[in-house]
């Protein structure tokens, strides 16, 4: 079951880092072209989004691999959950609906890395 843990939340931290890394480099012109949500939404806002991505990747991944305080992990994995809830209901509200799959994916990742780590 470790080693499972150890695969997901590896997976799911370079998932938010390759997310992250678009919201933190691009400008918000530059990020409508592939990511129409992000009109609706500040420069601002698209890096606190981009940095809570970093921040929820390093949370899920440096815990399981150090083998050290494994409850932040979970913790991390819960709020990346959240996250993409959020994320899933902006693309519901603009009927981005082949997105929506891909949260729904990333959730599941999230909640096995969240109750896996507080039960084993």
């Amino acid at each position: 079951m470790e080693f499972a843990l150890w695969i997901a939340a590896t997976f799911l931290a370079l998932a938010m880092f390759a997310a992250a890394g678009r919201k933190l480099i691009y400008g918000k012109a530059e990020l409508e072209e592939s990511m129409p949500w992000a009109e609706d939404f500040s420069q601002r806002t698209i890096w606190v989004v981009g940095s809570l991505e970093i921040l929820g990747g390093l949370g899920v991944f440096l815990p399981i691999v150090l083998a050290i305080f494994p409850v932040v992990s979970a913790i991390a994995a819960f709020c990346i959950v959240a996250l993409q809830v959020g994320a899933a209901a902006t693309h519901l509200r603009r009927r981005e609906y082949s997105v929506i799959p891909v949260n729904i994916v990333l959730i599941c990742i999230a909640l096995f890395i969240g109750v896996g780590t507080l039960l084993f």
